[in-house]
């Protein structure tokens, strides 16, 4: 509390300084003043003591300059005394009339300048939001430290990244730098739920993905390697979101069959509320949320390096 109650005094000006604290600031401010000069003096060849010496006889009228200091601080004080707080008070009323009749007066002006200043700080919020989500909050996975973007950066005319092919895929995944290799592409397809079919957001994914951000599904189990082979029996996850909107949160719904795009597939799992994955969507050409997870079931016999389409990350292995 001593520490904050100078800090207010000083901004409400409710007590002035005293004779005897504006006399310890000046004495402080001549010795800072004393030293700065004997070190000067010291790398022209001076001794220390010879420095100090020689700085503070330079210093020999500091006794009539903190008398002329202090005289003017009383001088200061006597024709501008302390505001009290009432006294800034009544000023700020003051001012809040001013700004009131000013706003009558041009109402168009204050009307574009409070659209100025609320587009302004939107704007700023926004654009904080964005950065402080990409740049500064860490990922809501488990030790998101480890986990690393997959790609090849294409050089020439025209620079880009692209993802992986199925050919690239089959070699990275073998490579002792990852603990786990995720591969991941977005689709738009039909879900029958309680009340018919609905277009929802899907993801298709490998079975390394959830093992790759530590997410164990609230319900059931996640993709297993026999699920991600070719020909396996079609097997889903679903969204949290999805299994409370379109199957009311049924518990029992692990081992029942539903309709992707007409065809049965077997629920695996639920995702737990808090899990967030966020895709580019075919349905809106935008980043959205995953409602329905498919396994990849990706074929090494029909793997090329054509289309480097996959979208991938992984988790570095121990000691990498």
């Amino acid at each position: 509390m001593p520490r904050i109650r100078p800090g207010i005094a000083r901004l409400f000006r409710l007590r002035p300084r005293s004779d005897e604290d504006l006399a310890r600031e000046l004495d402080e401010e001549i010795e800072a003043h004393v030293a700065l000069r004997a070190a000067q003096l010291e790398e022209r060849g001076l001794s220390t003591e010879e420095a100090h010496a020689e700085a503070r006889r330079r210093f020999d009228s500091e006794g009539d300059a903190k008398r002329a200091l202090l005289a003017a601080a009383r001088a200061r004080r006597e024709t501008h005394p302390p505001r009290r707080l009432g006294r800034v008070m009544d000023d700020l009323r003051q001012d809040v009339r001013l700004w009131l009749r000013r706003i009558r007066r041009q109402p168009a002006f204050s009307a574009t300048a409070c659209l100025t200043l609320s587009l302004g700080i939107g704007a700023t919020t926004a654009i904080f939001s964005v950065i402080d989500s990409i740049l500064l909050e860490p990922l809501p996975y488990h030790d998101p430290g480890r986990l690393v973007s997959v790609g090849h950066e294409v050089t020439g005319d025209d620079p880009q990244t692209v993802g992986l092919s199925t050919g690239a895929y089959f070699v990275y995944r073998e490579s002792d730098a990852f603990e786990h290799l995720a591969v991941y592409a977005t689709d738009g397809l039909n879900l029958s739920g309680a009340e018919g079919p609905v277009r929802v957001s899907a993801t298709s994914v490998n079975h390394a993905f959830f093992p790759a951000l530590g997410t164990v599904p609230l319900l059931g189990r996640g993709f297993t390697e026999a699920d991600d082979e070719p020909g396996a029996s079609p097997v889903v996850i679903l969204g949290h979101g999805a299994w409370r909107r379109l199957f009311g949160a049924d518990l029992d719904i692990v081992g029942q069959t539903v309709l992707v795009n007409a065809l049965e597939a077997e629920v695996v799992g639920v995702l737990p509320a808090d899990f967030r994955f966020e895709a580019r969507s075919p349905l809106r050409g935008v980043e959205a949320e995953t409602e329905l997870w498919l396994p990849f079931g990706l074929d090494p016999a029909r793997a090329r390096n054509i289309n480097f389409s996959l979208q991938a990350f992984a988790r570095l292995a121990p000691g990498v």
